[in-house]
């Protein structure tokens, strides 16, 4: 099976004082579509969850908390997720739901070793990329910031690495003390290692990366 168009719900951001986030389902989910929630706060130790859903990475660093949670479709989803945070006044969040068509769901999603990363206040992010021993994999450049209320609703562009033919999505949050996300995906027809990933940092703040090659589901048997 081949990784199909990734498409995007509603974005979800708020201040933080312990409200919680409620991304949006992509348009018409169908049955075996593989559901991705990142999820990215900038304050560190913050507890994000999402009930009945798998977590891929959930994790504080002193650029910010993220995670990312998956699950497969069951079909016509719509409506919103809620991710739960903790997260203190004015420690600003933001979170999206990703739908990727033809995406592993069970076992081992991802092919390779992903890339958590802190990154400086600098552009471009470059996170150091995977290595997929698989061939077909949607390559996923996640990224998150704090950017001190100054914040524009698209603040990654131009991804890129390895010369594949990427497509991304970006939002930040638009009061408080502000935070943005950035999506980027590309699929790599071969195997091997990707190699430095990056994205502009359109504002320069510290920020979080983590870079994961998806697999593509089994054909289903006929």
């Amino acid at each position: 099976m081949a990784i199909g168009a990734v498409t995007y719900g509603a974005v979800s951001a708020n201040s933080g004082g312990s409200v919680s986030m409620t991304p949006g389902y992509p348009a018409s989910p169908a049955a075996g579509d593989l559901l991705m929630v990142f999820a990215y706060c900038r304050a560190a130790s913050v507890t994000l969850a999402l009930s009945g859903w798998s977590t891929l990475v959930n994790t504080s660093t002193a650029n910010g908390t993220y995670a990312i949670f998956y699950k497969a479709a069951a079909g016509g989803e719509s409506g919103t997720v809620t991710v739960t945070s903790n997260a203190a006044a004015n420690a600003a969040q933001i979170a999206r739901m990703m739908r990727v068509p033809g995406g592993e769901t069970t076992g081992t999603i991802y092919s390779g070793t992903p890339a958590g990363e802190t990154e400086a206040a600098a552009s471009p992010v470059s996170n150091g990329g995977t290595s997929p021993s698989v061939a077909g994999c949607l390559i996923c450049l996640f990224t998150g910031k704090g950017d001190g209320g100054n914040n524009t609703t698209n603040d990654y562009a131009g991804w890129s690495g390895n010369s594949l033919t990427w497509a991304g999505v970006a939002n930040g949050t638009t009061a408080g003390t502000d935070a943005a996300i950035g999506i980027g995906t590309a699929v790599k027809s071969d195997t091997g290692a990707t190699g430095a990933l990056t994205a502009t940092n359109l504002l320069t703040f510290v920020g979080v990366s983590y870079s994961i090659a998806i697999k593509a589901g089994a054909v289903p048997p006929v």
